[in-house]
């Protein structure tokens, strides 16, 4: 049988100093309330990111998302990962494979909320609101890779493309 997704992890890469999923979502907390205070992000006209922070053993960003912006369904690679959401509300959609079928389930990220989530995690995120978003993710380790899916004809999520990050691009 096929799978109906592959996430892209590595299954031999270390994760000694890979920080808990409550530590991401403390980090991403902290830093979602003074991500207003970013330049460019109040009033977004296309969805926007800076990085906020980085360690050797996570980093951050800011996103602004503008009405109607949105990400397609894709990975974070090796990373696990936190959004805390600072004003506004995001549509996430999740997609996992249980037991050979493909479950894809939306759940409404609003002011206030954070989520962790473990490497492997597939999803994509919308403002279908009438106001812009704010949010603020952390991943450990630092993200290298994301890679992108479409859904296939038989419902299954099939990788597209994948984005690689250089620690050297993003200083």
């Amino acid at each position: 049988m096929t799978a109906l997704l592959t996430p892209t992890i590595s299954p031999s890469r270390p994760a000694l100093d890979d920080l808990s999923l409550h530590d991401l979502a403390t980090i991403a907390r902290g830093l979602a309330e003074t991500a207003h205070l970013w330049p460019g992000v109040t009033d977004p006209r296309e969805r926007t990111w800076h990085t906020i922070a980085r360690t050797d053993r996570f980093e951050a960003f800011v996103i602004a998302w503008p009405s109607g912006s949105s990400i397609d369904t894709h990975d974070h690679g090796d990373a696990a990962g936190a959004i805390a959401v600072a004003s506004g509300e995001l549509i996430e959609t999740t997609v996992s494979d249980v037991g050979g079928t493909a479950t894809i389930q939306t759940t409404k990220l609003t002011a206030g909320v954070q989520l962790a989530f473990r490497a492997g995690h597939v999803h994509g995120l919308t403002n279908r609101g009438s106001s812009p978003a704010l949010t603020v993710h952390v991943y450990s380790p630092v993200l290298r890779t994301m890679t992108f899916f479409e859904e296939g004809g038989d419902g299954e999520h099939l990788p597209v493309r994948t984005e690689w990050f250089d620690l050297e691009d993003l200083r």
